[in-house]
């Protein structure tokens, strides 16, 4: 038993240390995470550290976009933390599958697994990852368009946040909160969320989260018509996520980037970004961003040159065609599955009412036997007398 203790606390050591060395380099926390896999598999009985080493390597590899390993590894976590009924370990695996099946654009199925993290980390009172599970489930309502569950999500997960004064918590449901009122057309509301996010994100130092902020605050301004104001905040926002090697971001500031100058009449500037953006996002495979540069460029050609603008047509029409389809088909599939979750716990909650019927209806049969014995005890006592 000291053997297996002591390997125990080997193993949490490397745990630890992968985890610290996470951010600088994943490659070698991956390493050490295997490392501390292959000794948890020296223990001959399934335990709770197998399954955090598992749902650890889970968390490493999606990092590293190798997603059907990071799956793979989650769901054997899940497996075994259902077998010796670890909470943490459920919920840790069912946040790692969620997330790479929200990564994957499968948020249809994403939403059972996040649901059940949700659950499991309330039940084990951890509230950072209760209020994280909480943030990407409101971003999943918000995308299949039910704003009412999205807000009720976010405003729990504000709540929380602000009981335990987690600045960074906070400044992140902030950045969420300032993103669906914008979708929402309350663009007031949305200014206020995201000067409070950016002003926390530079108290806090958070530059790269900070670009995406700078981001959603050009968003705002644009629609807001205060066009200056928006393409001073997309630069920011280039600047940083440039900085930080975060493509998609590029891609996406350089979008609306351009699409500020074409308005402003910066024609030639606007079809550089777009053009570049187009290359980036070709190599990126992101395809919402391709269609919506290739609408600007339309726009951009249209007066000066009838065969770029019409290539460039034909390019939007079949990219949007082919998201929209996808788009359409996540909101369906999403709504059936919100649906039969929904379904599930009207379910629960007549069976726990009709248990709670049964269980009064015992307490008082209890009482009413136990009056009739009282009652009975004094004739039965003269009786025998």
């Amino acid at each position: 038993m000291k053997i297996a203790d002591n390997l125990i606390g080997e193993i949490k050591d490397l745990l630890v240390e992968a985890h610290e060395i996470s951010k600088e380099s994943v490659p070698n926390s991956i390493s050490l995470t295997e490392k501390a896999l292959f000794k948890s598999q020296k223990i001959k009985e399934k335990n709770a550290i197998h399954a955090d080493a598992l749902n650890q390597l889970s968390l490493l590899q999606r990092k590293n976009k190798e997603y059907a390993t990071a799956k793979s590894l989650a769901e054997r976590a899940q497996l075994i933390s259902s077998k010796i009924n670890y909470e943490r370990g459920k919920g840790d695996a069912c946040y790692n599958i969620g997330i790479i099946l929200k990564e994957l654009e499968k948020y249809s199925e994403a939403l059972p697994y996040l649901t059940e993290a949700v659950h499991y980390y309330k039940k084990i009172k951890d509230y950072k990852f209760h209020t994280k599970s909480l943030c990407l489930l409101g971003n999943l309502y918000e995308g299949f368009h039910d704003f009412k569950n999205a807000f009720l999500a976010y405003n729990e997960a504000l709540s929380e946040a602000q009981e335990h004064q987690n600045k960074d918590l906070i400044s992140d449901i902030y950045l969420s909160l300032a993103s669906i009122n914008l979708k929402s057309d309350k663009v007031i509301k949305a200014s206020q969320f995201v000067e409070k996010c950016i002003k926390l994100k530079e108290e806090l130092k958070q530059e790269e989260k900070l670009a995406s902020a700078y981001y959603l605050a050009g968003k705002i301004k644009s629609k807001a018509g205060k066009l200056e104001k928006a393409s001073y905040n997309f630069m920011i926002a280039l600047s940083l996520f440039t900085q930080y090697n975060m493509q998609s971001g590029m891609v996406e500031s350089m979008e609306k980037l351009g699409g500020v100058n074409f308005k402003l009449g910066k024609i030639q500037e606007a079809i550089d970004l777009l053009e570049e953006a187009i290359q980036l996002a070709e190599k990126g495979n992101l395809k919402t961003s391709l269609f919506k540069c290739h609408h600007l460029l339309f726009q951009c050609f249209k007066p000066v040159d009838n065969s770029k603008a019409l290539y460039h047509l034909e390019e939007y029409v079949k990219l949007k065609e082919e998201e929209n389809n996808k788009y359409i088909k996540n909101i369906v599939d999403g709504y059936e599955v919100i649906s039969q979750m929904e379904d599930l716990e009207k379910d629960a909650e007549i069976e726990q009412e009709k248990a709670s019927i049964i269980e009064k209806k015992n307490t008082e049969l209890d009482s009413f036997f136990y009056r009739v014995s009282h009652d009975l005890k004094g004739p039965l006592l003269l009786f025998w007398d």
